[in-house]
């Protein structure tokens, strides 16, 4: 029985939410043809800082040291966001608001479940399941090591960007869950759901577009709460396979990695 947030992504244009084909490809962006240029000098001195202030627990992952990722900065990249008064991010805040109008009760519960990751679910595997370290020992170990590089990098690249959040912009938004207290830019929803996809899909080829699909379901359900611009989930899309190739290339990580693939191979005790 599809999800009510599933029901949506099928009403939308194909373009928003095909699952990709291959490893790495994503979706097309459809606001990437609008300027993201500024129009409004005034509106381009709100940011996060000038509208919320940062929740200490995530604020301490940017003053972390990564520990399969070195050098970091000089080899992932994300474009600059869209200029708050730009044409792009006034398309995007519209985007925002007409999802808000098809948004369903189902919808909401199933955004409220996946506010923390522990509420993530991935293809056949829920989170807390495929996780726990006494069924699934050498896949905790692994979803652990690279949760912990890509929080240091996703927040540290939110902490350089500094995007404030859609609410603040346009006060028609309602989002349907609190404003996280850490800014926009990328989505650490997005980013998080993709590189365990990337990894699941690594572990379990078969399985990869059920991975990415929902994958892409998580990300898109930031966008239907009104806490993020769709061009936070892109960057986040990006960032993520800029993570997992990074996380693969290394040695020590490798080892986690097939560890985990031999209990997947026994099948892991999850639901």
């Amino acid at each position: 029985m599809p999800t009510a947030s599933k029901l949506l992504l099928l009403a939308l244009p194909a373009a928003l939410i095909l699952a990709p084909a291959r490893p790495g490809a994503h979706a097309a962006d459809p606001f990437t043809h609008l300027d993201g240029t500024a129009s409004d000098p005034a509106l381009e001195r709100r940011t996060f800082r000038t509208t919320q202030e940062w929740n200490r627990e995530y604020r301490k992952h940017v003053d972390g040291e990564p520990r399969f990722i070195a050098d970091w900065e000089k080899h992932i990249v994300l474009p600059r966001p869209p200029a708050n008064s730009s044409a792009r991010t006034r398309a995007e805040l519209d985007n925002l608001k007409t999802l808000q109008d098809k948004r369903t009760p189902g919808m909401v519960e199933e955004i409220k479940g996946e506010i923390k990751i522990e509420g993530f679910r991935l293809g056949p595997h829920s989170y807390p399941a495929i996780s726990n370290p006494k069924e699934n020992p050498h896949t905790h170990r692994l979803i652990d090591a690279a949760n912990h590089d890509l929080q240091i990098i996703t927040f540290s690249m939110k902490a350089r960007f500094d995007r404030v959040r859609p609410r603040f912009l346009d006060t028609d938004l309602m989002p349907c869950i609190a404003i996280p207290k850490h800014p926009a830019y990328p989505s650490g929803h997005a980013t998080q759901a993709h590189v365990l996809a990337y990894i699941f899909q690594e572990l379990d080829p078969d399985g990869a577009a059920a991975y990415r699909y929902d994958a892409l379901r998580i990300a898109r359900n930031r966008e239907i709460a009104g806490v993020h611009y769709p061009s936070d989930s892109w960057a986040g899309i990006l960032l993520a396979r800029q993570i997992a190739d990074r996380l693969f290339a290394n040695p020590e990580f490798q080892v986690l990695l097939e560890k985990a693939r031999a209990e997947w191979m026994s099948g892991p005790r999850a639901r």
